[in-house]
């Protein structure tokens, strides 16, 4: 029941995490920020903190996580372990619509890797599981908007995987 430390970093209402993703024993912190207004590019960000003083080592902007929040995972066992993010729909609120939809960033670097940009899914998690039994992790997200549906990445390709994302 201590308080370790206190960094005042956005991260209301969203799934963080805490992941020890270079196998040493100290764990990093990942957050995602809260909603940011049209045209604003305020606290909108993916934020990697050291989980031993609660240091920003790394930042990335988001647009709109909503209620959603943050997966992690070693998708193929080498090491590198990417942090899944899902988003509003690029364009979704007009032209300045930002959002990135389904995504993945390097655990390490925060760089992104891949997203399906046309899928509005920020209210969700997404799921990571080998769904074609490849034994490389696959992401899974619900569709939010339109009629809804489900859409999974294949984890080999960061591509939508054929016949199984509608």
């Amino acid at each position: 029941g201590s308080i370790f430390w206190y960094v005042q970093v956005n991260s209301g209402d969203k799934h963080l995490l805490i992941a020890d993703v270079e196998g040493d024993g100290y764990p990093y912190v990942y957050t995602t920020g809260s909603d940011i207004t049209k045209g604003d590019l305020g606290d909108g960000r993916l934020r990697k903190l050291r989980g031993i003083d609660g240091a920003v080592l790394d930042e990335t902007f988001s647009w709109r996580p909503c209620w959603g929040g943050l997966s992690i995972a070693d998708p193929n066992n080498d090491g590198n372990f990417v942090t899944y993010m899902c988003d509003r729909r690029e364009g979704y609120e007009g032209p300045d619509g930002m959002g990135k939809g389904m995504q993945a960033y390097d655990s390490d670097t925060l760089d992104l890797l891949w997203k399906k940009e046309d899928m509005t899914c920020s209210s969700h998690n997404q799921a990571i599981i080998d769904v074609n039994e490849d034994d490389v992790l696959d992401s899974v997200a619900l569709i939010q908007s339109g009629n809804g549906g489900i859409c999974v990445i294949d984890g080999k390709t960061g591509k939508p995987m054929p016949g199984k994302c509608s």
